[in-house]
């Protein structure tokens, strides 16, 4: 699958460098460009899935949260009118408008993503603790001791925490600092 290709040649770059360089977003700008009128003329779930993630590259990596958060809310639209549960793309879309919202200081709109986006995660998947990083964060931004501190333990609770990949237990444990 071409498209899967280009996002998984901007992915291995990341991966490699653990940031996205001018290079690699340049490279995935490109690619998304490409990508676009296919993705105007085709509803593939596979093709779709992956320009979201080449789009989310572009976007994210630039800091550009306005962008980013109307190109979130046209791919959440559009898969939400599917006729499947689309949950991967989903959950990676309502994460990424929880980041932006809270970069942009838009708290209420941020808590109202965290919320909708819990309904597309497993309890205990990498992206749930994931998002529970995110809504950790916005509790400490909006002073939140209290939610912070429970979301805290019912994140470490969590039965699969002791077998969760030690990058997401390491901030979990700078958390508990807080």
């Amino acid at each position: 699958d071409w498209a899967e290709e280009l996002y998984t040649d901007v992915a291995n770059q990341y991966a490699y460098k653990k940031s996205v360089g001018e290079e690699a977003l340049d490279k995935a700008e490109d690619a998304y460009k490409q990508l676009s009128p296919v993705l105007r003329q085709n509803t593939s779930y596979r093709l779709r899935v992956s320009g979201t993630l080449l789009g989310l590259v572009v976007y994210s990596g630039r800091n550009d949260y306005p962008t980013t958060i109307g190109f979130c809310e046209k791919e959440i639209a559009f898969f939400k009118a599917k006729s499947y549960q689309a949950n991967l793309p989903l959950q990676l879309l309502y994460q990424q408008l929880v980041v932006c919202y809270t970069q942009l200081r838009q708290y209420d709109r941020a808590g109202q993503a965290a919320e909708e986006g819990l309904n597309y995660l497993v309890v205990g998947s990498f992206n749930w603790f994931k998002h529970q990083e995110q809504r950790f964060l916005l509790y400490m931004h909006t002073e939140q001791y209290q939610a912070a501190y429970e979301l805290w333990e019912q994140t470490t609770g969590e039965r699969s925490f002791r077998r969760a990949p030690e990058q997401l237990t390491e901030m979990w444990l700078v958390f508990q600092a807080y």
